[in-house]
């Protein structure tokens, strides 16, 4: 039998074996810049209306920022901006799992869970590879609309990993001293 070739984020050309027959797909859905899109819901940690962001000087393109999100600084990426679209003030946060490390998507709202059949899920036309490669890793029609799956894998750019790793290790500094400032105000 063979394995079908799926293009997408960080799996360029890269062979996956083909889903049982029947199987599904458990997916966060949401909306972005005017874009219906999903996620695995494997990838998902938790989502929460729209935080405070503090802005990053020379972020990566479509990274909005940092916010502390259960204490921890956290990188946000504008999912709209990275679909092309224009972006705007994010109703909600998806945070995920980013090379075991948390990112939050700032999106204009999240529609819920669905099961999506794998055979409901196609690879880009060829004609498009090279525009969502960056980002989405198939595409699907859902209740009459286009749906985009992204992919986790490469939602914050490999280049800004190193300088948000940065800019969260000085904006735990002020953090550990707060926690600090507490603990013995406490006491």
């Amino acid at each position: 039998m063979d394995t079908p070739v799926v293009y997408g984020v960080g799996m360029q050309d890269l062979p996956r074996p083909a889903p049982a027959p029947g199987a599904h797909a458990a997916v966060l859905v949401f909306e972005a810049g005017g874009w219906r899109c999903a996620l695995p819901l494997a990838c998902l940690r938790e989502t929460m209306r729209a935080l405070p962001i503090e802005a990053l000087a020379d972020a990566p393109a479509g990274v909005l920022g940092l916010a502390v999100i259960r204490g921890e600084p956290v990188p946000v990426v504008d999912v709209a901006a990275l679909l092309g679209a224009a972006g705007a003030l994010a109703g909600r946060l998806i945070t995920i799992s980013v090379a075991e490390r948390p990112v939050a998507l700032a999106v204009d709202g999240v529609l819920g869970v669905r099961s999506m059949p794998h055979a409901a899920l196609h690879a880009l036309p060829p004609l498009l590879h090279e525009a969502g490669s960056r980002t989405i890793d198939a595409i699907a029609a859902l209740d009459g609309a286009l749906l985009l799956l992204l992919g986790q894998a490469r939602l914050l750019p490999e280049a800004a990993h190193a300088r948000v790793d940065a800019a969260r290790a000085d904006a735990a500094v002020p953090l550990a001293d707060a926690a600090r400032a507490d603990a013995g105000a406490a006491a």
